[in-house]
């Protein structure tokens, strides 16, 4: 099935056809959520998804050509929000660089631990879905290592900007950072979120101040 691309303009309840279908689309966003987080991409079935949602499959192809369409939509839209809320504290005035970066990262941990389905549905189910939702997860990393390149910068300014740009090293530094909160997941969440914290920023400064040193302006 696919999607319907026409656009009615009718009006019901003073609500036009685009709101009703934005707002349809976004409880198909909160079902995939919650059914996706909850028992895993592979368990949840459009039907459950639809009941969730408390709409019919009509409307969910509506708004999505597929479950893994909806994925992709739950997927970049949890992933926009972390990438909003790391702007606006890099935005706060007066924030020194490095309280910014901590606060992110306090963000980025306490959100996987205050929502498991967020978790679940970033770290493991977008992983080996399809080459769609491979691109989607690449895409992910690669504003994380943006987000480290301007981390850097803020805290080492002598780093060599060309360089930086240049190199995989943000990349895997971000992959770094994946890393534990995968690890930091399986375990439970055992570790607070501040020891999380601490460890990860101590990684990111580390390797900062080395990449300063060895390529210096």
């Amino acid at each position: 099935m696919t999607k319907n691309h026409q656009k009615p303009t009718r009006q019901y309840g003073g609500v036009d056809a685009a709101q009703r279908l934005k707002e349809r689309r976004e409880k198909f966003i909160a079902a995939g959520l919650e059914a996706f987080g909850a028992d895993g991409y592979g368990q949840a079935s459009v039907k459950k998804i639809c009941r969730l949602a408390g709409l019919t499959e009509r409307y969910f192809y509506e708004s999505f050509e597929n479950k893994e369409d909806l994925l992709c939509g739950v997927f970049r839209q949890l992933t926009a929000e972390l990438e909003a809320e790391a702007q606006q504290i890099i935005e706060i005035p007066g924030i020194a660089p490095r309280d910014a970066i901590r606060r992110t990262l306090e963000n980025f941990f306490g959100r996987f631990a205050d929502d498991p389905r967020r978790a679940r549905i970033q770290l493991f189910e977008v992983l080996g879905v399809s080459p769609r939702v491979d691109r989607e997860y690449r895409e992910s990393l690669q504003v994380l290592a943006r987000w480290v390149e301007i981390s850097w910068l803020a805290l080492f300014p002598d780093i060599d900007r060309d360089w930086l740009r240049s190199t995989i090293i943000p990349v895997s530094t971000a992959g770094g950072v994946i890393a534990v909160a995968h690890h930091w997941v399986l375990d439970g969440f055992t570790t607070p979120v501040a020891d999380i914290v601490a460890q990860a920023m101590e990684m990111l400064t580390a390797l900062g101040c080395y990449y300063q040193e060895k390529h210096r302006v």
